[in-house]
């Protein structure tokens, strides 16, 4: 039975993958720079690199493989020096970028102290207020044409209530003292994790409601 793409059941079987997957970059930061199950001890830097390479290397073959950057249609094309471009390079490409911060600064938000879960709830409790934040922006500027239920303003509250009590977390007696709010690098990873996700979520909800969108070119 093939699922229909714009079904619920596809969004919770994507959901699921997204899930199984964002459990495992949990898991192995601590496997690999804890040294566990077996394996030999990384540094945390040593870490982030191989995450940020393994990553962007499978991201970009599977683009390649599906013949992605090939296939769509552009509305238009744009001119710089010698090179001619699609027109929908102007914010796919910004997109892209935002996802090159995103990656190294996700595993880099496992290295400053906190517990694996500590940072999660922060990243992701952040990410699902800036989800309302565009979607708020986009239905003032007419772009997003939607009701906003009552349960969505709910999940921005937990959200909001989550990523404050992680941040503002009092060690136990004989933990370390390190807090995230005084680490300068620390709060510097998490702005540029935060700000790249509001421009690719902003520039994706944007892009889906054009008429020439198209997902195999995001």
């Amino acid at each position: 039975m093939r699922i229909r793409d714009d079904s619920t059941a596809y969004l919770l079987l994507l959901a699921g993958w997204y899930f199984l997957a964002y459990v495992a970059t949990g898991i192995f930061p601590k496997v690999f720079t804890d040294g566990l199950l077996g394996v030999d001890k990384i540094s945390q830097m040593e870490n982030l690199y191989y995450s940020t390479v393994g990553g962007v290397g499978i991201c970009l073959a599977l683009v390649a493989l599906l013949g992605w950057s090939t296939r769509f249609k552009s509305s238009g094309s744009i001119t710089i020096g010698p090179l001619r471009f699609p027109r929908e390079y102007l914010y796919l490409a910004p997109s892209g970028v935002c996802t090159a911060i995103i990656i190294p600064t996700t595993t880099m938000m496992y290295t400053f102290g906190v517990s694996v879960m500590i940072a999660m709830v922060i990243m992701r409790g952040c990410i699902v207020i800036v989800g309302r934040l565009v979607d708020a922006i986009q239905i003032r500027q007419g772009i997003l044409k939607k009701h906003v239920s009552w349960e969505e303003n709910v999940a921005v509250v937990f959200a909001v209530a989550a990523v404050v009590a992680a941040l503002f977390k009092q060690p136990k007696p004989g933990e370390d003292p390190f807090t995230l709010l005084r680490s300068a690098p620390a709060m510097v990873t998490l702005g540029l994790y935060v700000g790249a996700y509001f421009v690719r979520i902003y520039i994706m909800n944007w892009y889906k409601r054009t008429p020439q969108a198209s997902n195999p070119a995001y």
